[in-house]
């Protein structure tokens, strides 16, 4: 998950007062725009420069009511935003806040690439073993399989033996090019169908979603990502409620990534469920079974997982308690 320092200072700094003012608005509430700015920017400017919005877009991301371009201006007068040479607007300062954790990440990518090139190196220069078939044997020897046996005027060579973990590692790797493979061919499938066809109510999937997110989550999705949700939403025959079901799920979880929405929606596809009804009743059965399932009362009265430590009473300690028991027991005096 992305984050970003939030320095004490913010509160009582000059420059924040300042926005406040120009806004006239309260302190906290300028403290909540600015926040959500930095937020924004490591998903959508993570280089800190905002050059390629409008002002009306930047006044979104932070949900700022009033007008966007006051908004934009008293950010650049307050000392926020600055105008670089190049008549690029930058956020001030973004390297020492969001633009360390961009750093941080491209650093740890750039790692795991070259660890895995690593193993792939070390994967081929392990030699093959010593204990193979040899190459120029013409007799068939017993027990040996006819299909393998030499007919012509040379053996072959016998492929190293490999081992059990690499014998498991080659069939999940077949298994899974299966898998991609039959995936690609649905997906590339229901792609040709959404084009080439009029699906009933695409048009007001579409609509519906974009006005959900403006909604609930004061953004405008584009037109790539509205078209995505329409066209599951129809392959899935989900009803328009439904849509707006899920913003207001990613919503609570506090995550707006449309990854994060898109996961929801798919699971709702594969479990067939296509009304608000059939969803809620889903999550209120996940919710039983969860507290059926992994919660007992313990001897104290309390709730706690099935087979955790605090369940576990009399299993040795003082006076027949469990060191992880929980409650108000206190040792005797």
């Amino acid at each position: 998950m992305a984050w970003l320092p939030s320095h004490q200072s913010i509160g009582h700094h000059p420059k924040t007062r300042k926005l406040a003012r120009h806004l006239k608005i309260s302190l906290p509430a300028t403290i909540g725009h600015l926040h959500l700015l930095w937020w924004w920017a490591l998903d959508y400017a993570p280089n800190g420069n905002l050059s390629r919005y409008e002002s009306a877009d930047i006044a979104e991301a932070c949900m700022f009511d009033g007008d966007p371009e006051t908004f934009f201006t008293a950010l650049h007068e307050a000392g926020f935003l600055d105008l670089s040479s190049d008549d690029e607007w930058i956020i001030h300062d973004w390297g020492e806040y969001g633009g360390k954790y961009v750093e941080q990440k491209n650093q740890d990518a750039e790692r795991k690439r070259q660890n895995r090139n690593k193993k792939k190196l070390q994967t081929q220069a392990v030699p093959p073993p010593s204990n193979s078939f040899p190459v120029d044997s013409l007799s068939v020897s017993p027990g040996r399989p006819l299909d393998v046996q030499t007919l012509s005027s040379g053996a072959p060579k016998d492929e190293p033996r490999m081992s059990d973990v690499e014998r498991v590692e080659r069939v999940e790797r077949v298994e899974k090019n299966r898998e991609d493979n039959i995936n690609a061919c649905s997906s590339n499938a229901h792609e040709h169908a959404i084009e080439s066809l009029d699906f009933p109510g695409y048009e007001q999937h579409k609509q519906n979603y974009i006005a959900a997110s403006q909604s609930i989550w004061h953004y405008a999705p584009n037109s790539a990502q509205a078209h995505k949700v329409a066209k599951l939403a129809c392959l899935g025959h989900m009803e328009r409620e439904l849509i707006s079901l899920g913003v207001e799920r990613a919503a609570e979880a506090g995550r707006t990534e449309f990854n994060y929405l898109m996961g929801i929606y798919n699971s709702w596809v594969k479990k067939r469920i296509k009304t608000a009804e059939e969803a809620a009743i889903e999550k209120e059965t996940k919710l039983k079974m969860r507290e059926e399932n992994y919660h007992v009362v313990n001897a104290h009265g309390s709730r706690v997982p099935k087979n955790s430590g605090a369940n576990r009473i009399g299993e040795g300690g003082k006076n027949g308690l469990s060191k992880y028991a929980v409650g108000s027991w206190h040792p005797p005096t």
